[in-house]
C-alpha cells in the first residue's frame, strides 16, 4: 500500500469542491410571430424565418386578408405572393421575386379588390366588349332609339311632363309666374297619352321622404324602400300600361347557369356578381307561362321566381345621391350582356336566322334624388353602352312630375315596342313549336 494515495487532499482541490455548480444553460426559443404560424398552427420551426425582414412583414400583411401566413423556406422564396403594388420594386430586389409570380398575385388582388372604373376598363377587353359613347345629338343613336330618346330628352328640359288639368294643383309648386311662357311649356295635351296625372298628394309625400332621406344620410336600402319603390309604384299605377307591366324589386336576383337552356350561354356565368335593384317587365298569361316552363327554364337570366316568366324590358340600378355612378354602369353593362345572351338563345330556340338585330334597351339609374336613362346596342359581337338623359329628380314636385312622365315614356315603349318585337320574334315561334311538339 502506498502512503501517498491516502494523503489528504491539497487547500486548493478543497476550495474548488467547495464552488456551487453552475446551472445548465436552457436554450432560448423566441417567440414566434403570427406570420411563421401555419393554418394548422404548426409549432415546428420554420427554416430561414430571419430572412424575412419587417418591412416584407408589412407588405404582406397589407396584400392579403387578416389570416395566419406561410413564410416558405428561402430556397422556394419565388413561389411566394408579391408584396403591394406600392413596394413592387424594393421587395423584388430584397427577395429576388419573379416577375411571372408577381403578376400572378397582382392578378389575384386585381380580383378581389377590382375599382368600379377598371371593371368599366375590362368590359371593354372582354370576349363581348362594352363600349362607353356619348351622345352628342340625337341622331348619334341608332334610329330604333331615337324617338324613345326625344322623349327622355323632353323630361330633360321640362317639356310637356304635366297634364293641363293639373295646372292649377301644381301652381302652389311653380317658382315663376303661372302665364309665363316657361310655365307653358311643362304642360302638353300630348303628356295624357301615356299615363294619368299622379295625385298630386302623392309626389309631395315621395318628395318630403327624399329630402328628409338626404338631410339624415339614408342607406342606399332606405332610398329604395321610401323614395324610389314610391316613385316607381305611383308611376305605373297612372301608367296607361298599368295592367300590362308590372315592376318588381329584384335586389335578391342574381345572373344563374340554371336560368340557361343550351350550354354554350352558360360559361363564365359562376364568375358574376352582378346585381341591380329594379326591373320593368312584361306580364303575361298564366297559360303561356305554364307552356313555356315545359320547354325552357326561364325567359330571364335569373331564376329569381317573381319575374322568371315576366320578361324584362327595363333594367334599373340605384345609389347614393352623387355616388356609384361607375359602379352602376359596370353593374348595369353585366347584367343586360347577360340579358342579351338570354335573348340570343331563346331567338335559337325559336329558329330565328342567327345574328338578328335586337332592340336598343334603355336602362335607368337612380343616385339619391337624380334619375338618369341611358341606351344599351347590342352588335352580336360587343355593344355600346351611351350616356343618356337626366329625366328628373325627386327634389321637389316638378322635378319628381318628370320622373314619373319619364317612367311613363319607357313604359309606354316596353308595351307598344318592346312586347311587339319579342311577341313577334320569341314568344310566338316558342309556342307554336311547343304545339307542333305536343301534337306528334
Amino acid at each position: 500500500m502506498h502512503l501517498h494515495s491516502m494523503a489528504a487532499p491539497r487547500p486548493i482541490e478543497i476550495w474548488i469542491d467547495a464552488l456551487p455548480t453552475p446551472p445548465l444553460k436552457r436554450a432560448v426559443s423566441e417567440r414566434r410571430p403570427l406570420y411563421e404560424i401555419g393554418s394548422n398552427m404548426d409549432r415546428t420551426p420554420i427554416r430561414g424565418s430571419k430572412a424575412i425582414n419587417r418591412g416584407q412583414e408589412a407588405d404582406d400583411l397589407e396584400l392579403s386578408t387578416p389570416r395566419a401566413l406561410t413564410i416558405p423556406h428561402p430556397a422556394d422564396v419565388s413561389m411566394c405572393a408579391s408584396p403591394s403594388l406600392s413596394s413592387e420594386s424594393s421587395m423584388n430586389s430584397r427577395t429576388g421575386f419573379s416577375d411571372a409570380a408577381s403578376s400572378r398575385s397582382q392578378g389575384l388582388k386585381r380580383r378581389r379588390s377590382e375599382s368600379p372604373k377598371k371593371r368599366l376598363a375590362n368590359l371593354t377587353l372582354a370576349r363581348y366588349p362594352v363600349i362607353q359613347r356619348s351622345i352628342g345629338a340625337l341622331r348619334d343613336l341608332p334610329s330604333g332609339a331615337q324617338t324613345l330618346a326625344k322623349n327622355m330628352r323632353r323630361c330633360q328640359l321640362r317639356v310637356g311632363i304635366l297634364h293641363p288639368e293639373s295646372r292649377d294643383t301644381m301652381r302652389p309648386f311653380l317658382d315663376i309666374d303661372s302665364d309665363d311662357e316657361m310655365t307653358d311649356r311643362l304642360f302638353s295635351d300630348g303628356r295624357g297619352l301615356v299615363g294619368d296625372a299622379p295625385r298630386i298628394a302623392d309626389m309631395m309625400s315621395i318628395v318630403r321622404q327624399a329630402n328628409e332621406n338626404e338631410a339624415e344620410q339614408a342607406s342606399e336600402a332606405a332610398w329604395n324602400g321610401d323614395v324610389h319603390t314610391a316613385l316607381l309604384r305611383v308611376s305605373l299605377r297612372c301608367s296607361k300600361w298599368r295592367d300590362e307591366l308590372r315592376c318588381d324589386n329584384v335586389t335578391t336576383a342574381s345572373i344563374e347557369a340554371g336560368a340557361f337552356s343550351l350550354p354554350q350561354y352558360r360559361q363564365g356565368l359562376e364568375e358574376l356578381g352582378s346585381r341591380i335593384d329594379f326591373s320593368i317587365g312584361i306580364r303575361l298569361a298564366d297559360d303561356i307561362k305554364r307552356r313555356l316552363s315545359r320547354c325552357i327554364s326561364s325567359l330571364n337570366p335569373t331564376l329569381y321566381e317573381p319575374t322568371r316568366w315576366s320578361p324584362t324590358a327595363i333594367h334599373i340600378e340605384t345609389k347614393l345621391t352623387g355616388e356609384g355612378w361607375r359602379a352602376a354602369q359596370s353593374q348595369l353593362s353585366l347584367w343586360v350582356t347577360q340579358h342579351v345572351a338570354k335573348l340570343r338563345e331563346l331567338l335559337a330556340l325559336a329558329d330565328q336566322p342567327e345574328g338578328i338585330p335586337l332592340p336598343v334597351l334603355p336602362v335607368l339609374v337612380g343616385q339619391g334624388h337624380d334619375w338618369t336613362v341611358l341606351f344599351f346596342e347590342d352588335h352580336v359581337d360587343g355593344a355600346r353602352l351611351y350616356s343618356g338623359f337626366s329625366i328628373g329628380s325627386s327634389k321637389n314636385e316638378v322635378d319628381a312630375e318628370a320622373v314619373c312622365a319619364g317612367f311613363h315614356f319607357l313604359m309606354d315603349w316596353a308595351q307598344t315596342e318592346y312586347r311587339l318585337w319579342f311577341e313577334k320574334m320569341i314568344l310566338h315561334p316558342l309556342l307554336e313549336s311547343i304545339s307542333s311538339r305536343e301534337c306528334h
